[in-house]
């Protein structure tokens, strides 16, 4: 049978003589290989105080203990085990057993001072010492009434170890979830940290990434008009319309794929205006209105120019000039 502890347990020993008795105190530890008695300081109920919820056992021997042989139908042996008035321990096997007895008052105020601390009597044992020692008879008490099965089958005593083992666990239990308490709150402060300076990281990369994503963007999209401008070198269409200029007539703008004002892209800064494409402004004047018709004829029949047309034409004041705005489109061929 296993056994269910090898731990400590309290042995309260009764030492009885003609003239009364003594109690003495023991811490009786049980290991695998033998059973150790410690002597304890008793000097009444407040010794008692640090032993609360532990379990004891009693042996009472000396003069006082009476011993007879045990026969279960003997009248004799039940007017001992039915007197309420006294203590008794069966010893032996069947058909050599004796019976150990003696007056309960002998314990006198041990059982109040137990159950004041809630200290479990587990067993008690009468007899002569010198018939079976103390450790002997508390090793054979361990072996056959400490077992799981045993205690199980014993409602009192099960309730009794349990008891004991949840009073026993229960400071180291709590410091356990202290620690681990505290050790969450560690671990979780340092998580938290943590998330916050890669959240820091994560934002900033992300900034910076939304930054580089813009300017990539605006690149492209310049490189990209850029582009799509007629391959054509501004001085060979310079060269082209300074061909076809008749006499009496100055140039004073000569602007190729100019950008769009503000009045035809409202809301747009200039760095975001789009170049107006294959387009190209002629601005001038002249003293002869039939010469500016004839440049912008001479430029439209041009195959490098798609389309000529005069934007605008007017005379000055107080001069017999008139200052015209031509608008050249770059042929697609």
């Amino acid at each position: 049978m296993m056994k269910l502890i090898t731990g400590k347990i309290l042995l309260f020993k009764i030492e009885t003589t003609d003239g009364g008795s003594e109690l003495r105190l023991y811490k009786a530890v049980v290991s695998k290989e033998k059973v150790s008695l410690w002597k304890e300081e008793y000097d009444g109920a407040k010794s008692l105080e640090k032993w609360k919820h532990s379990l004891a056992l009693i042996f009472v021997t000396g003069n006082q203990v009476m011993t007879r042989s045990y026969i279960p139908q003997d009248i004799t042996s039940r007017r001992i085990t039915e007197n309420q008035d006294l203590l008794y321990d069966i010893t032996g096997e069947d058909g050599d057993s004796s019976i150990s007895f003696v007056r309960k008052e002998i314990l006198g105020e041990l059982p109040e001072q137990l159950n004041k601390n809630h200290i479990s009597l587990m067993g008690l044992f009468v007899g002569k010492q010198e018939e079976l020692s103390i450790e002997e008879r508390i090793r054979r008490f361990w072996d056959k009434e400490m077992t799981f099965s045993a205690v199980r089958k014993t409602p009192g005593r099960l309730n009794a170890v349990c008891n004991t083992f949840y009073y026993k666990l229960q400071l180291p239990v709590l410091i356990g979830f202290l620690l681990l308490l505290l050790g969450n709150y560690f671990i979780n402060s340092h998580l938290l940290r943590e998330n916050e300076r890669l959240g820091a990281l994560a934002y900033n990369k992300q900034r910076v990434d939304n930054s580089r994503k813009k300017e990539t963007e605006k690149l492209a999209n310049l490189t990209n008009r850029y582009n799509k401008l007629p391959d054509c070198s501004a001085a060979t269409i310079s060269d082209r319309i300074a061909s076809y200029m008749p006499q009496g007539l100055t140039l004073n703008v000569l602007s190729i794929h100019p950008l769009a004002s503000g009045i035809t892209n409202p809301g747009k800064g200039r760095e975001n205006r789009e170049l107006v494409n294959r387009n190209i402004i002629v601005k001038g004047w002249s003293d002869i209105p039939g010469s500016i018709t004839l440049f912008s004829q001479l430029l439209g029949k041009d195959s490098m120019f798609g389309k000529a047309e005069i934007v605008s034409l007017s005379r000055r004041k107080d001069a017999d000039l008139f200052d015209f705005e031509l608008q050249l489109t770059l042929s697609s061929n």
